[in-house]
């Protein structure tokens, strides 16, 4: 039976589902564009070779945060399990972690925190997450 609590733990992870979703596609769809981005982002640093690796890196993670998050709400909503959405807000939290040491790297300082944010929904609904179901 669907809750309070169920309806505040399903809004991170489908939070989750449409930024991971997004990003990922666009990455895949404009992927030249991207690459060649990215690529001048990190000219300059220790990444410039590897920084096509990083890209497809953080393109697979992106693609996979969002497969877990669709998959997470759905089990979530559907059956109360909530095992599948806390999983993908591990891994989404890992993948913006990542997204962020990438942006102090390229010495991005504000688009560093701009990532802050996100992590904070992320970190709030793994906490709600890790809450004992609610029985009327």
């Amino acid at each position: 039976m669907l809750n309070e609590l169920m309806l505040l733990q399903s809004v991170a992870v489908v939070f989750a589902a449409i930024l991971f979703l997004q990003s990922g596609l666009d990455k895949l769809i404009n992927y030249g564009d991207n690459l060649q981005y990215i690529s001048s982002v990190f000219a300059k640093t220790g990444f410039n070779k590897i920084s096509t690796v990083l890209f497809v890196l953080i393109t697979v993670m992106e693609i996979t945060t969002a497969m877990w998050s669709v998959f997470g709400a759905v089990m979530l909503l559907w059956k109360g399990d909530a095992e599948w959405a806390r999983r993908a807000l591990m891994m989404g939290t890992a993948t913006l972690l990542c997204l962020f040491a990438g942006q102090r790297v390229a010495k991005d300082y504000a688009g560093a925190a701009g990532i802050v944010p996100y992590i904070l929904v992320f970190l709030f609904g793994m906490f709600l997450l890790g809450l004992p179901p609610i029985h009327p």
